[in-house]
């Protein structure tokens, strides 16, 4: 939770399984720290399931890793009405850059 206070960053990938916490749990943590991050929930489990109890998290998304090609599509969602580009957080050079450009990866 540390380097997500610290680094404040504009979207959250979770997943589900991890060995201390599930996502869902990681989830309505960071949503009680700042509720402004939109957090999306990837899962191997059934997204369907998940809707519920990952909505009451403040998880914004849930979506299936055997329909990853969602992903992508949400995270550009998310970013462009963010507008990250447009506060030029992401930018390098005079023209916008792709989402893919903008991306970090940070494990927590």
């Amino acid at each position: 939770m540390r380097k997500f206070r610290d680094l404040k960053p504009d979207l959250v990938l979770l997943d589900l399984g991890m060995p201390d916490i599930d996502g869902i749990e990681v989830g309505r943590q960071m949503h009680a720290i700042d509720p402004s991050i939109p957090l999306i929930l990837f899962t191997l489990s059934d997204a369907w399931g998940l809707e519920g109890p990952a909505r009451k998290a403040g998880i914004s998304r849930v979506i299936c890793k055997t329909e990853s090609w969602k992903l992508m599509a949400s995270i550009k969602e998310i970013v462009f009405g963010l507008g990250a580009f447009a506060s030029g957080r992401c930018l390098s050079e005079t023209r916008a850059p792709s989402v893919e450009s903008c991306l970090t990866l940070v494990r927590l």
